[in-house]
């Protein structure tokens, strides 16, 4: 099995997304890997704080199946596009897969179960159609991660197109959003 979620027709309300968030539900998290560019980050990095400047992608290995999230754009539409298969979703080109399962604080969320999927649009420019630009994990235990587009560079999350965040804290996800979103990261 593989699906794939354009983010241009995966903000709640296509087939795909129904389907996707159906086979996140229930499903623990077993791994977790971030694509980044060489020499963009370390797994040591990614232990300093309750936000993870990604770069390109998240993959999280769940117990039945694998799961991405990656930022695309395409024309004047940009956002967040997913994937679901039954098998492991290799490196995309040069990128690398930074192993981040054993950093803070993806270690205490290991073995969670996901409980609830949120979609966040946004509309990214006047040309553009509505995108998914955040996505937001409820697990166990009343536990969340949000994967957003932004850039994390000294203590403050911006708007970036072609960048991937993850932000562990809820006061920080509902105090983030893109100029195009009428919600934060967080959702509604």
């Amino acid at each position: 099995m593989y699906l794939k979620a354009q983010p241009w027709n995966s903000y709640g309300e296509s087939d795909e997304v129904g389907a996707i968030s159906l086979f996140l539900t229930h499903n623990p998290i077993k791994e977790i890997y971030y694509g980044t560019s060489p020499n963009w980050g370390t797994r040591e990095e990614f232990e300093r704080n309750d936000i993870h400047d990604v770069d390109h992608y998240v993959t999280l290995r769940l117990e039945n199946g694998w799961f991405r999230a990656s930022w695309l754009m395409q024309g004047f539409d940009e956002g967040i596009a997913l994937e679901i298969t039954d098998d492991a979703l290799p490196p995309m080109g040069d990128i690398q897969n930074v192993s981040v399962t054993e950093s803070k604080p993806w270690t205490g969320l290991v073995r969670l179960e996901i409980e609830n999927v949120t979609f966040v649009p946004h509309i990214p420019d006047e040309e553009s159609s509505r995108n998914l630009w955040s996505v937001r994990l409820d697990l166990e235990e009343h536990r969340s991660v949000v994967v957003c587009l932004g850039i994390y560079r000294e203590g403050v999350i911006e708007y970036h197109p072609t960048n991937l965040t993850v932000i562990f804290s809820k006061e920080i996800a509902t105090s983030y959003r893109t100029p195009g979103s009428r919600y934060p990261a967080w959702g509604r």
